[in-house]
């Protein structure tokens, strides 16, 4: 018949930036078996881990990351797993949304996610689950990011281990197979086609894909321009 619980006391100071009221709610009760409980677990776990290591910037984020997650739930006694899946979706797209500007950055890393929104590794890779991870998602962008230049001609001949590099890639032969397997053609089969394409353009032949946006519809262009029987 014993009971353990675990309470965490948050400085009103703390709240007020994340609150219209700092002062309205006073006790959020969780059972360990809510979703909000498990959430707030991974969040303590990170912050634990930092005071560990002793890593201040990520201590501080990861403090905020909890903070902000208990002020957005005062008042209430449990998400419903709508809530669940909007807080979850909202999360996973403001790592998105940080992938997408710090894409060519060499400082984009897992350790840089998990400080972005406060969460440990294990949080990150399931909210990014459905993008097949973090790591799995980053390459995946700046794979298409590089069909992007390829495309608009801003790469030229003999400088494929240049964007290869750029997009993070260890060496050429790494960004050509990684580039086969995702779009079905090399990378500089890629340029050549839109190099012809753009020539047959100015001739007064077929259009020019400039801008692939997500890819979809240069891909689609490029298998058309390459079916022996289009």
């Amino acid at each position: 018949g014993s009971a353990h619980a675990l309470t965490l006391f948050v400085p009103r100071a703390a709240l007020a930036p994340l609150r219209r009221a700092p002062g309205g709610g006073h006790l959020l009760l969780l059972e360990r078996d809510e979703v909000l409980a498990q959430s707030a677990r991974d969040h303590l776990s990170q912050v634990l881990g930092t005071i560990e290591r002793n890593a201040q910037p990520q201590m501080q984020a990861a403090a905020q990351g909890l903070i902000g997650l208990l002020a957005g739930s005062l008042g209430r006694r449990v998400l419903t797993p709508a809530q669940w899946q909007a807080t979850r979706r909202g999360a996973a797209d403001s790592l998105e949304r940080l992938i997408e500007r710090r894409l060519d950055s060499p400082a984009l890393s897992l350790q840089l996610l998990c400080a972005h929104c406060g969460c440990s590794r294990a949080t990150v890779y399931r909210l990014l689950e459905a993008d097949g991870g973090p790591i799995r998602y980053i390459r995946q962008r700046r794979l298409h990011r590089a069909f992007q230049e390829l495309i608009s001609g801003s790469v030229s001949h003999g400088r494929l281990l240049e964007l290869a590099l750029r997009h993070r890639f260890a060496s050429e032969a790494t960004f050509n197979r990684a580039f086969r397997r995702t779009f079905g053609i090399p990378p500089g089969e890629v340029r050549e086609i839109a190099a012809r394409s753009r020539r047959s353009a100015l001739a007064g032949g077929a259009a020019v894909i400039r801008d692939a946006g997500d890819c979809a519809e240069a891909i689609n262009w490029i298998r058309t321009l390459t079916d022996p029987g289009g």
